[in-house]
């Protein structure tokens, strides 16, 4: 199951936030706020963290990356806290993207950050990367919005 919060008590070498496509003037569209709502509760949680933020200029002229890091800049998160992957365009790109930051870190203890919706395939998609790669590595995760079920089809609200 997938929740707002952590499954865990492990805490943190590092929290990395999936993009989503952010809306054409370059704010944090309604999925990607949600992911960045809980990515802050945990950067504040988690304070010796580091922040991943994963995603490139898919759909519009903004990188994903950077629309997240203004947003949490502008409450109050230290720059120095975050590193950008502006290189991602899919799920296997964030887990790559943020496999070479974990890596050039020591880092072994990760929460990854997405929408209830893709939680699942972001966890599945890192943990099996860094499994192909030979790299120990301890995965939480955390879903940010709401989850409703629908005659057995879950959809985020």
């Amino acid at each position: 199951e997938y929740s707002n919060e952590p499954k865990t008590d492990m805490v943190p070498d590092a929290i990395t936030v999936f993009g989503q496509t952010p809306k054409s003037d370059g704010t944090p569209s309604s999925g990607m706020l949600s992911r960045l709502e809980v990515a802050l509760k945990l950067a504040e949680r988690y304070p010796n963290a580091v922040i991943i933020l994963s995603g490139g200029d898919v759909k519009t002229e903004y990188t994903e990356a950077s629309v997240m890091k203004t947003w949490l800049v502008e409450q109050g998160i230290a720059e120095s806290r975050i590193i950008l992957d502006e290189a991602a365009r899919d799920t296997l790109g964030n887990a790559i993207g943020t496999l070479i930051e974990l890596e050039k870190r020591d880092a072994h203890k990760l929460i990854v950050v997405g929408t209830m919706l893709h939680i699942p395939r972001a966890t599945t998609t890192m943990t099996l990367y860094a499994e192909h790669q030979g790299y120990d590595l301890e995965i939480d995760s955390v879903g940010g919005g709401e989850v409703a079920v629908f005659v057995g089809v879950s959809a985020v609200l």
